[in-house]
């Protein structure tokens, strides 16, 4: 979880949820997201969805916490 004054972080990731129009108090949401991050700190993996409502699959994101 994330709290994202201004949805600054959202944004540099490409998770704004686009849906809501700018100006509207639902615009800045974000897209459901879940990142994997190495012990050096980077991103291998990402995944997200088109849809609030939709999330990722578990099985991807078990597997590539175990790689």
């Amino acid at each position: 979880m994330l709290s994202d004054v201004g949805s600054k972080a959202i944004g540099a990731f490409g998770l704004i949820d686009e849906s809501a129009p700018k100006g509207s108090s639902w615009y800045g949401f974000a897209k459901p997201a879940i990142f994997v991050i190495s012990k050096s700190g980077k991103i291998t993996h990402r995944f997200s969805t088109r849809d609030y409502t939709d999330r990722p699959d578990p099985a991807p994101v078990l597997e590539a916490l175990g790689k």
